[in-house]
């Protein structure tokens, strides 16, 4: 892993925070990425469980394995966490991926939670998706625990209330 304590990516964390809740979140907090918790388990869940399976290019199957994704991940030394509103969480996550390019992160990525919002059907298997610069994967999909990381990153994680006003949706901005 890179040295993670240099005052410059504390910085450009610290800018990324600010961005983050200029965009709209309700809370943005940079986390090393060993706080992140994968587990198979979450990947399941979407199998057996979620009702929008293999809708959408976002989502299992469609996307890598838990284990594919997890490689990638350990490449990463930072990320920057993410919690707003259901309908806020692609635009907030695509935009402070951007602005992490724009700083020099060009490896930045971005991941939201839940389904995509972008189209109310995904396109056909062997059609490319309609908008590949908004559309991020599924943080669960590629295997993360999002409570165990929330717990980890000491951000408060609720489950769905009654109302989607009441919901909030996590997001992560990998960075380096």
């Amino acid at each position: 892993m890179k040295e993670a304590s240099t005052p410059k990516i504390k910085k450009d964390l610290r800018q990324l925070e600010a961005f983050a809740k200029k965009q709209g979140a309700v809370v943005a907090k940079g986390i090393p990425v060993g706080k992140v918790v994968t587990d198979e388990r979450v990947y399941y869940k979407c199998m057996y469980g979620c009702p929008l399976y293999g809708s959408s290019k976002m989502c299992p199957p469609n996307t890598p394995r838990p284990q594919d994704f997890e490689r990638a991940l350990r490449k990463y030394s930072w990320g920057v966490l993410v919690k707003t509103r259901p309908h806020k969480i692609n635009d907030i996550v695509v935009e402070v991926e951007k602005r992490a390019f724009s700083m020099g992160y060009y490896l930045a990525l971005g991941l939201r939670g839940g389904p995509c919002p972008l189209c109310k059907e995904c396109t056909e298997p062997a059609e490319p998706c309609r908008h590949p610069e908004k559309a991020r994967p599924s943080m669960e999909a590629l295997g993360i625990d999002v409570f165990a990381t929330l717990k980890n990153a000491r951000i408060p994680a609720e489950l769905k209330k009654d109302t989607e006003e009441e919901w909030f949706f996590h997001g992560l901005i990998l960075v380096e």
